[in-house]
């Protein structure tokens, strides 16, 4: 389960929230948007999970992310690709980085050049 929230002042609520930290991960994007998730649920757990079921190695799955709660996928799997429009700590992480941004239909183009 997941709670999206917007807020106005962050520095109120990050204090709030870290009160649960050995519950709960929360992230922001944008300049005042907040997810958050239980520590137990995260995309990197997730694609674990489905690497597991699938039988699809890690190392041979790709995803492509641009904020920080994308952080965890992208440590996860073998192929990491930032948008071009990510936050820096993204495109710092990522093997790769998009030619075009996420309103120019980066991740579809980066999809159908380097993977299909």
């Amino acid at each position: 389960r997941k709670i999206n929230g917007v807020f106005k002042n962050r520095e109120v609520l990050l204090s709030i929230l870290s009160k649960y930290d050995d519950e709960l991960v929360y992230v922001t994007g944008g300049a005042n948007n907040i997810e958050i998730t239980s520590k137990k649920a995260t995309k990197g757990k997730c694609i674990t999970a489905l690497s597991e079921v699938t039988g699809i190695p890690l190392s041979e799955i790709a995803a492509l992310g641009d904020t920080e709660n994308d952080l965890s996928i992208l440590e996860t799997v073998g192929v990491s690709v930032a948008m071009l429009n990510a936050d820096s700590n993204v495109k710092e992480l990522c093997r790769f980085t998009t030619e075009l941004d996420n309103d120019s239909d980066g991740a579809a183009k980066f999809i159908e050049k380097f993977i299909l």
